[in-house]
């Protein structure tokens, strides 16, 4: 008997992306068909998950031509007939979410952020039901607040089969990534920070970007950090998919304050500090942070006051941090509340 459908609309960054793929894998009862944009990253990371993935028009189209991103949604969800659409936030969902409203679809909005997206605020208006991550989300009303799922399958990279049982026997490892939105402030001072990493015997993982990984003229998917005395003291690498795995060695993160990060920091019971992306609309992230910093999980770090000296003691000061009992779930009753609404 062929499976009801469920559509999931999300923009081109892995905070809107990972939480649909998330949904969509707990939703295994139904069919899941993502829309997403032409020419952003969402395409490739939903297809690498097995996904089926169809792109609407591009992620800088302006308002304007909004009306023709509505008849290309109209034409997918025609086709696709589904019971529910689900939009996670980025300019491609509002299309997508008008042509569900002229088609009688009932819309879920996910917000992942303390403070809620400019299109997640339009799309709510036409919702049947609007989810938060948070409770008290500034700019939605009426809100679930059931948290921000996070996959329950990763995918895995080859080079992690070598530095798994490397990791496993290390006193502490200190897991450092810097997220989509921009880390050259973090890789640098990361990268000054190695004697004082060595030093306290933190075995490091940078996760540095492809950028910065490439300009310091690594070309293979791993590279040690070496001292001097040629003792192996970290690995950088411009890309991990086994984040379940690091995160379950790390003793400590440091990252941004993204939405999934946040996720997956709860999901992981792991202690952190973070370093909110200064840049981010609405400095959302600062708020994000906030909420973790006041329930005992996190240590907050400002840009500004990002150096080697400061990292260091930020992360000491993370190490003896007592997370209180994990709060995860997020994923199961979340899809909970579409069942009931498909």
């Amino acid at each position: 008997m062929p499976k009801d459908k469920i559509v999931l609309t999300c923009g081109g960054t892995g905070g809107h992306v990972y939480p649909a793929i998330a949904l969509a894998q707990e939703l295994s009862d139904y069919q899941s068909v993502f829309l997403g944009t032409t020419d952003r990253i969402d395409g490739d990371m939903v297809r690498r998950h097995g996904l089926p993935f169809y792109g609407i028009a591009s992620s800088s189209f302006p308002l304007w031509t909004v009306v023709s991103g509505v008849f290309r949604a109209l034409g997918h969800l025609r086709r696709i007939r589904p019971q529910v659409v689900i939009c996670t936030g980025g300019m491609i969902t509002f299309p997508v979410a008008i042509a569900a409203k002229l088609m009688g679809i009932p819309i879920v909005v996910l917000e992942q952020n303390m403070i809620a997206g400019r299109t997640n605020r339009w799309v709510a208006m036409m919702a049947k039901q609007v989810i938060t991550a948070f409770p008290g989300t500034v700019g939605l009303q009426k809100a679930e607040p059931l948290g921000n799922p996070v996959r329950k399958k990763f995918l895995h990279d080859r080079w992690m089969d070598q530095l798994e049982p490397i990791l496993e026997n290390q006193v502490s490892v200190v897991l450092v990534f810097g997220g989509s939105q921009g880390a050259r402030a973090l890789n640098q001072t990361v990268l000054d920070s190695i004697p004082q990493f060595a030093a306290n015997h933190w075995f490091l993982v940078h996760i540095m970007g492809d950028k910065d990984y490439r300009s310091m003229g690594y070309s293979g998917p791993i590279q040690s950090i070496v001292t001097p005395s040629e003792k192996v003291v970290g690995v950088m690498v411009p890309y991990a998919e086994s984040m379940d795995m690091l995160y379950r060695c790390a003793s400590v993160v440091v990252c941004r304050a993204g939405a999934t990060s946040i996720a997956e920091l709860l999901e992981f019971h792991s202690r952190s500090v973070l370093i909110p992306y200064p840049h981010a609309k609405d400095d959302h992230q600062t708020a994000n942070a906030a909420v973790m910093e006041r329930a005992g999980r996190s240590i907050i770090l400002k840009e500004p006051q990002l150096k080697p000296a400061s990292l260091i003691a930020a992360i000491e000061l993370a190490r003896r941090l007592q997370l209180p009992s994990s709060t995860v779930g997020a994923r199961e009753r979340i899809a909970a509340m579409i069942r009931k609404i498909a």
